[in-house]
């Protein structure tokens, strides 16, 4: 097909694009699931059936946390400029909170490993983040330039703001 993952043959031989977003969860859950799965299967091994299923609550909680999180960027990104990095951190906050009122109301629990849900959870987000940045790279244009030719855009100063 092309070199290029982020592109899809249509019926009609014309080249379709994926949003960035798609691709972004495309490359970020499959790894997080999978992370999430070798956690529980490890801490099953190592320490019994209830770390293995708090292992898969740490890894879904996870998954939620930063899939929802790379949606409402999204969604930001599709607004006004002026709100990206305040909506960015905004999103973060809540992210955070929602994380640490979830795993508090898991600690107060006898039943849950902290230790399993926690190891899960850092590991399965580094792995969403690392599957967002692969997605968001993928998604990228790439852009031939010409660097013999000349360019085909000019700067003329402008006359705004100066007195005649």
């Amino acid at each position: 097909m092309t070199s290029s993952s982020a592109e899809a043959r249509s019926s009609t031989g014309s080249t379709i694009r994926s949003s960035p977003t798609r691709l972004m969860l495309l490359w970020a859950v499959p790894a997080g699931l999978a992370i999430t799965v070798a956690g529980a299967l490890v801490a099953w091994l190592a320490v019994d059936g209830m770390a293995a299923l708090s292992a898969l609550v740490g890894g879904v909680l996870s998954l939620g946390v930063f899939g929802l999180g790379i949606v409402a960027i999204r969604g930001l990104l599709s607004g006004p400029g002026q709100i990206v990095m305040s909506g960015a951190f905004f999103v973060f906050l809540v992210q955070i909170a929602l994380t640490g009122g979830v795993l508090f109301l898991l600690s107060r629990s006898d039943q849950v490993s902290l230790m399993a849900l926690g190891l899960t959870f850092i590991v399965v987000g580094l792995a969403v983040q690392a599957g967002t940045v692969v997605g968001a790279l993928r998604a990228r244009v790439s852009l031939d330039v010409d660097p013999g030719a000349a360019p085909s855009v000019s700067v003329a100063p402008t006359t705004k703001g100066v007195d005649r």
